[in-house]
């Protein structure tokens, strides 16, 4: 994303705020409307989304058990509310529409009713005048420029724009509190020795052999290049990850990194975390030369780099209905996520663990309605991620991940986690969640209910009761962190503390393109000293 693509195309510009830079990064040619036989909205703008139909029934039923779940997922609030206030204003304002919507049908029953009066001839001359001087009375009610239809849509709106920011209800399996509350629930092995071992650290070790190069005045901190066999290293494991994958049924996709900004706050991503600090990059079609305000850009932005592959897809499913018996639907994406926030600096971001863009591969699955089969669609999924970690020789464990560990979207969630001696500490390598029907409703993915099922390829809207279909994402490989912890863990040093030798698994080999792959161990030089090389074995 470097070169122009094409002459006279937009300019287009990353917006983030990092301090006060705004990265100019790219000319795109032209964008074109995307749009498909399948009912899908076509891209230019959000007005071409469809409206989002948020749940409010638990809300309205139970709202003091609607403000705990927002607290104890501490999920952001607009600027000067508490969690029963939010709730509060959501309910009174959904009681408002009610009302309105109602008044506004029985107007348009009593205008239809009057048309009848007056163009029925059998009815008298004075008859019909009347009727019709109600009915433009009705219909100035209606439709004037203080009319009540007006009124409702503007009412409408504001109840959709807070419905909007509530997050998803919580499965009452989920430990409530923050990150300390996760429960393990699996490891790798029966004991893990938790043992710091700073000389395995990742960074050291991979600018050793050259395999890493971590420049500051290119694009800024945490944009690294992985170079040689790192970057060979990439390619084994996403090539090993979708291998799995596909041997499990899922289906190759390979989605745009660019969507709507909408489309991700849609599916649960917040542009900004709760400190503020920007998430997300946006990507504005405003020349770099343009004077405006970063501030302005991002308001007016309506493409972002999507945080990672569940976004587009999820949106490849956007306003399509299926049959249920066609259900679940399950792909797997390689593409790039980018992260604006990288973190804190210090150890804790350090290297490769926390950057701004890095490869990913994730999966993807589309249920029913029935919380027994999306229940089981993540048990699957979990299954599958501990399949393709474990046989990469880590210590691992499974955690249930606690209520603020959620984010806006997920009803319930696990993180996979690998032991990471160099930074002395374990470090998130994946994680599954169920959204239930949050995105779903957001996006207008729906299925006929079994008594009216209808081919799978019937535009939604048409035919017959349905219900939302539940979504769930999984990560398969997330790749810097992998290779932080694989070399990390892999790294063999001798009796005087001297590295010798990188052990990495040998279910990477037939994914290796280099010729290291040909025997089960070779010497590999460390940097472009000839004279200085460790060796390379499979284990």
């Amino acid at each position: 994303m470097q070169r122009s693509l094409a002459q006279g195309g937009h300019a287009f510009r990353l917006i983030a705020s990092e301090g006060s830079v705004t990265r100019s990064v790219c000319h795109l040619c032209h964008l074109r409307p995307f749009s498909t036989s399948r009912g899908r909205a076509n891209a230019g703008s959000s007005k071409g989304l469809p409206t989002p139909r948020p749940d409010y029934s638990n809300l309205l039923e139970n709202p003091h058990q609607a403000a705990e779940n927002i607290e104890c997922r501490r999920a952001p609030l607009p600027s000067g509310s508490t969690a029963e206030s939010f709730v509060a204003e959501i309910v009174k304002l959904h009681e408002h529409v009610k009302t309105l919507s109602n008044q506004v049908k029985e107007l348009r029953s009593e205008r239809n009713a009057l048309s009848q009066v007056f163009s029925d001839k059998k009815k008298t001359e004075e008859e019909r005048a009347q009727a019709k001087q109600r009915a433009e009375a009705v219909r100035a009610e209606l439709l004037g420029q203080d009319g009540l239809e007006g009124f409702l849509a503007q009412q409408e709106e504001k109840l959709l724009a807070l419905g909007i920011q509530l997050p998803n209800e919580t499965s009452p399996s989920s430990p409530i509190g923050g990150y300390e509350q996760c429960q393990v629930v699996k490891t790798s092995t029966p004991t893990i020795e938790e043992k710091a071992h700073p000389p395995s650290d990742h960074v050291e070790l991979l600018t050793k052999l050259g395999w890493l190069y971590l420049p500051s005045h290119i694009t800024g901190s945490s944009w690294p290049y992985l170079v040689k066999g790192g970057a060979l290293l990439e390619m084994a494991l996403t090539q090993y990850a979708i291998s799995t994958a596909l041997s499990a049924g899922y289906e190759l996709i390979l989605p745009p990194d660019v969507v709507k900004s909408e489309i991700m706050r849609r599916c649960g991503f917040n542009p900004r975390d709760a400190g503020g600090e920007a998430q997300t990059y946006f990507v504005s079609t405003s020349s770099p030369l343009s004077s405006r305000s970063t501030e302005a850009e991002t308001a007016e932005a309506e493409l972002a780099l999507a945080a990672t592959s569940e976004v587009p897809l999820a949106a490849y499913y956007m306003d399509s209905k299926y049959a249920a018996k066609d259900l679940p639907r399950k792909v797997l994406a390689f593409g790039h996520a980018f992260r604006a926030e990288a973190g804190a600096r210090g150890r804790e971001s350090r290297g490769l663990y926390r950057v701004h863009q890095f490869s990913k591969v994730e999966l993807f699955s589309v249920t029913s309605s029935e919380r027994g089969q999306s229940d089981s669609m993540l048990s699957d999924m979990t299954e599958l991620q501990w399949k393709i970690l474990s046989q990469l020789n880590l210590p691992l464990r499974m955690m249930h991940m606690s209520t603020e560990e959620l984010g806006g979207a997920a009803y319930q969630k696990y993180d996979i986690e690998a032991w990471m001696p160099g930074r002395g500490s374990w470090g998130e390598l994946a994680s599954a969640s169920n959204c239930t029907d949050y995105q779903a409703r957001r996006l207008n993915i729906r299925h006929s209910l079994p008594q009216t099922d209808e081919p799978a390829s019937t535009k939604a809207g048409k035919g017959g009761k349905t219900a939302y279909c539940h979504t769930l994402n999984a990560t398969a490989v997330a790749i810097p962190r992998l290779i932080v912890a694989l070399v990390e863990n892999g790294a063999r040093f001798d009796g005087k503390g001297n590295w010798t030798a990188l052990a990495l698994p040998s279910v990477l080999r037939p994914f290796w393109l280099g010729t290291e792959a040909t025997s089960d161990s070779c010497r590999i030089p460390l940097g472009d000293s000839a004279k200085k090389s460790i060796d390379l074995v499979w284990t």
